[in-house]
């Protein structure tokens, strides 16, 4: 008879997440995992996997949870332009949520593996092509009724508001505080005024 887990399993992957985000995966150890997450190695490796595998699911985990937030946020808004500054605010309140700022796990990621994890270069795709349907749908919301600009193809926006959200997540990682992220996205989207 198997035994029943003393642990909410989405709890534990919300710390995974936490601590890969702040230290990354090469260097967050079995035992700071065992320790962080609060159950046993045994416990650990049962129901998640190796370390990869608890990583993978933490990686899916928070990208599931981020597109679904853009996503809540583009219904939000009557109008897209105020839809699209809330998902850049969004974004600089997630990486700079405590005392050690995170960055976003997904660009993390990709940072430190490269292209040497196809599983997880497949998830931050993934993510990063559910985000550009979220602001590519908000961009054409937004020249329709005359919030946007119509200086460029909505698809080329769209795909430089994805390349702004990652840089600055790579800014915040490195450093960059509010005050810095906030100038950030005042010239990031001057050009989608009309």
């Amino acid at each position: 008879m198997a035994r029943s887990r003393n642990f909410d399993e989405s709890e534990v992957l919300d710390k995974a997440v936490g601590i890969f985000r702040r230290q990354g995966f090469k260097t967050t150890t079995p035992e700071e995992l065992v320790t962080h997450l609060g159950i046993s190695r045994s416990s650990l490796y049962n129901t998640y996997g190796d370390k990869h595998s608890l990583f993978v699911k933490s990686l899916e985990r928070y990208q599931e949870q981020t597109s679904k937030a853009l996503n809540d946020i583009a219904h939000s808004y009557k109008d897209a332009m105020s839809a699209i500054c809330h998902i850049f605010e969004f974004t600089v309140d997630n990486c700079l949520e405590d005392a050690m700022p995170k960055g976003c796990f997904l660009v993390n990621s990709i940072v430190e593996f490269g292209n040497e994890d196809t599983e997880i270069i497949a998830i931050v795709k993934e993510s990063m092509e559910a985000n550009r349907a979220t602001l590519l749908s908000l961009v054409k919301r937004g020249q329709r009724e005359g919030s946007i600009s119509n200086i460029a193809k909505p698809t080329a926006l769209a795909d430089y508001l994805v390349n702004c959200l990652s840089g600055i997540s790579v800014s915040t990682k490195a450093g960059a505080d509010r005050a810095a992220c906030e100038a950030i996205i005042k010239n990031s989207l001057a050009i989608l005024k009309p």
